[in-house]
Formats: C-alpha cells, sequence, structure tokens
C-alpha cells in the first residue's frame, strides 16, 4: 500500500495528495542499522591455535597485573577445634548390651574310660567314653572349706562322641548319667573297674576311669542362650591329651537342655526320658530346647543336653569364651579368681594328684593324670 501525504500548497495553489516517497526511503535508511545489527549477531570466528597461542601472553601478562592491583582476598579462618562426641546415653547403652545371669559356679572334673580289655589307649580310637562331672558350690564360700564336704549335688554326664566340640560347627549330645550324686556313690559305683562274664568271649575287664583335667566352671544366661565356661587348673599345662578330646586351658561350650516330652531322632534317644516335675516341665513350654535358666535341670538322670563348640574353625586360638557384656566381665573375674584359688589349693596339697584326694580316690589304684597317650 502506498503511503499519501499532503503536500502544503503554495499561495493561489491547491492542496494535492502525493505518495510520500521521501518518508519510505527514510524508513529504509532506519531500517539499515538493523540489518546491520543482525548481521553483527552472527557468532564469532573461531581462533586458530595459532592466535590462541599469541594472545595467552598477553592475557597472562594481564592477569598478572590483575593480581598486583587487585587486594588479596582474605582467607577464611578455619577452627582447629576437634569436634567433640557426644557420649551415649547410659540407658541405651544397656538396651544394646544384653545382661548376663550367674546361673552357678563349682568344680568340673574330666574323665575318660578304655574300651573294654584295653588296660592302655593309644588314641581316642581306644577310649570307650569320656565323661565330666560338675561339682556346684555354693556363692560367696570358700572353695578348700566347700570341697570337704559331699553335700550330694555332683552330676556325672556322659559324652558318647568322646570329644568335645571345638567349633560352631560342632553340636555334640550329652546326657546326665547320674544326677544329684555324692562323690561316695562315684567312687563306688562309677569310678573303678570292674569284671563280668560273657558266653562269647568269657570274662571281661572294664576299665577304671582315668582323669584327664579338673578345673572351675560356671553356667553363665545371656538372653535366651546360657554357656558353660571352664578354666583348667590340672594340669598345669595342658598336652596330648587334652587337646585330642577338645579341652583346652580356657574353654567354653553353648549350653542346651532338651524338653524330654519332645522326640528326638532315634540314634540319639535314652531308653528312659528325664523324670522331671511339673514345674521344672513348665520351663520347657512348646519349646524343644532351651537354656540352662534353672540348674535344677541338671540334677536328673537322662537329662539331655547339647554342646556346641565356642571356638573358630579357622582360629588356631583357644577356644574363647562368650564375649563379655553388661556384667559378664564381673562374673568371668570372679571365675578366673576362683581358678586362682583352686590352683593354689592344688599346688599346696598334692599338684595335680589332688584330683585323687577330691574324689576320695587312691591315686595307686588309677591311672594317673594323662598328659600323653
Amino acid at each position: 500500500m502506498v503511503e499519501l501525504r499532503v503536500r502544503k500548497a503554495k499561495p493561489g495553489e491547491q492542496s494535492k495528495l502525493v505518495p510520500a516517497k521521501r518518508q519510505k526511503k527514510d524508513d529504509k535508511a532506519a531500517d539499515e542499522p538493523v540489518k546491520r545489527q543482525k548481521k553483527d549477531d552472527k557468532p564469532a570466528k573461531k581462533q586458530t591455535k595459532s592466535e590462541m597461542e599469541t594472545d595467552e601472553p598477553a592475557k597472562s601478562k594481564l592477569t598478572q597485573k590483575e593480581k598486583a592491583t587487585k587486594p588479596a582476598a582474605s582467607k577464611p579462618s578455619v577452627s582447629k577445634s576437634k569436634p567433640t562426641k557426644q557420649k551415649p546415653d547410659a540407658k541405651s547403652n544397656d538396651e544394646q548390651t544384653p545382661t548376663s545371669t550367674l546361673i552357678e559356679k563349682g568344680v568340673v572334673y574330666f574323665f575318660t574310660r578304655s574300651r573294654v580289655d584295653l588296660e592302655n589307649p593309644h588314641s581316642v580310637k581306644d577310649l570307650q567314653r569320656s565323661y565330666f562331672v560338675l561339682r556346684p558350690i555354693p556363692q560367696d564360700v570358700k572353695l578348700e572349706d566347700e570341697l570337704k564336704k559331699d553335700n550330694g549335688n555332683s552330676r556325672l554326664f556322659a559324652l558318647p562322641k568322646k570329644v568335645f566340640p571345638k567349633h560352631h560347627n560342632e553340636k555334640y549330645m550329652a546326657f546326665v548319667e547320674k544326677g544329684a550324686a555324692t562323690v561316695a556313690d562315684l567312687r563306688e559305683n562309677f569310678f573303678p573297674g570292674s569284671e563280668y562274664t560273657t558266653q562269647t568271649s568269657g570274662t571281661r575287664h572294664q576299665q577304671p576311669i582315668m582323669p584327664v583335667a579338673e578345673g572351675v566352671y560356671s553356667i553363665t544366661q545371656i538372653e535366651r542362650t546360657s554357656y558353660l565356661t571352664y578354666y583348667l587348673t590340672i594340669p598345669s599345662e595342658i598336652d596330648e591329651v587334652q587337646r585330642e578330646l577338645g579341652l583346652q586351658s580356657k574353654g567354653s561350650f553353648q549350653v542346651s537342655v532338651k524338653n524330654p516330652e519332645r522326640k528326638g531322632p532315634a540314634q540319639a534317644r535314652l531308653p528312659e526320658k528325664a523324670k522331671y516335675p511339673k514345674e521344672l516341665l513348665d520351663e520347657f513350654g512348646n519349646y524343644a530346647w532351651i537354656p540352662v535358666q534353672k540348674p535344677e535341670l541338671l540334677d536328673y538322670d537322662n537329662a539331655q543336653v547339647l554342646l556346641i563348640g565356642h571356638g573358630d574353625e579357622t582360629s588356631q586360638a583357644e577356644n574363647a569364651a562368650p564375649s563379655p557384656g553388661n556384667g559378664e566381665k564381673e562374673e568371668e573375674e570372679d571365675l578366673g579368681d576362683l581358678a586362682d584359688e583352686d590352683a593354689h589349693r592344688v599346688h599346696k596339697i598334692s599338684g595335680d594328684d589332688t584330683i585323687f584326694d577330691d574324689l576320695k580316690i587312691s591315686h595307686k589304684e588309677y591311672p594317673e593324670v594323662a598328659s600323653t597317650w
């Protein structure tokens, strides 16, 4: 569309409409800067490598000049004080650490019996069975005075496997052959050898027991688990026999008691089950196995227990007792004190023969404490 403009008429002439050519030319001139601006908006040409290298010194000089004139920025101050660690709340720590309860402590004896007609065993294969006796003593009582008494609370355990579990993946059954026994009863009816006659083999000789170790023990419970921990005082240094039987100078087993109302594998059943009174049967509830939460659970003939090793199969160290929890460390120290007391008593009386003195038997009628086969 052509824009028309009114041209101012001279005197005596009539005004006329003329096209605005001059305005269009002016508009074209006005548009030229816009076009020039658009042309200038094109991206700048990339510098070649040589151009960049020639510009680099100038840039570095400028930077050095700017550094000289520009005031140095102050570095923020860093506090060197170490952050304080917040101590855990005593209450929350107790909730995380399980408590340990001392169930019983006393003196423990370990024995073996050779196969029939075999007087001198040469390895575990030559043994008929292994045994251990738990002889509890009241707390806060002097050990030497208490062992002079015969309170009729000793328990004789038979270990059909012949060796004690060494590692956590070894689980061996044991059972109470004689519960709540007197030392006199064990001395007369269990320790000695005997003879009997069979139609096929004639007279057979049952060998007497062979003492292999003595020490002190404790039974503790941590939550739903109980442990039998021991320190050996005889012999003063363990040797081949003790090691092959799975005993250490200090060791521990996880121990549980079987519910007599629950049937087990045929090969692990006894001819008769433990005859617990109702109040002890109620301790089992619906569980097949429970911890030794009451020592009376071990006082009945045919009571079955499961021993689980507490050591590590890959470790060369001795079997370790469970890690001390809240209160367990003190109980472990008490057991160590009891072991020191027993070791002092043994040294003062008869050395390794003290085991015979404790059980009122003559060491002339029984083998000495075995150290080698």
